[in-house]
């Protein structure tokens, strides 16, 4: 049986973590089709227009940035959990904060998992293995 290759969107600002992004899960050996958004109202336009879309396919995962500009991470995560048709896809905040007060809040507004952006490429790479593992292979999506 083919397994579906799954649909990541990527929200973040910078068009370089996105890159890195993507190289990782590529080196980790994790099959994904990655699409990115520099924002959350870019995040939500995608959302809105991928229901019956073949442009826009429905992310199976949702990889959030919180500091971007005009709408950030916190705010497009309420706007994603307060959705009825969006609420069940898992959101995974990957940011630069790794203050107490920004974990229990995503945690609050309903974020499946928190983790803080890695200083070396080797160790994303490590955490996309990690990732691809649970996300992808282990848990069951909607």
């Amino acid at each position: 049986m083919v397994r579906a290759v799954p649909v990541i969107l990527v929200c973040d600002d910078d068009p370089d973590d996105q890159v890195l992004i993507k190289e990782a899960f590529l080196e980790a050996g994790i099959q994904a089709d990655f699409r990115f958004t520099n924002d959350g109202m870019e995040l939500i336009d995608y959302l809105e227009n991928c229901i019956g879309s073949r442009e826009y396919p429905c992310p199976k995962i949702v990889l959030l940035d919180l500091n971007m500009p005009r709408m950030n991470g916190k705010q497009a995560l309420k706007w994603i959990k307060s959705h009825s048709e969006f609420r069940a896809i898992p959101v995974v905040i990957y940011t630069t904060s790794n203050e107490k007060n920004d974990v229990s809040q995503c945690y609050r507004l309903g974020a499946n998992t928190f983790m803080t952006k890695c200083a070396k490429f080797e160790e994303l790479v490590v955490r996309a293995n990690t990732f691809g593992k649970y996300w992808i292979d282990v848990a069951k999506l909607p």
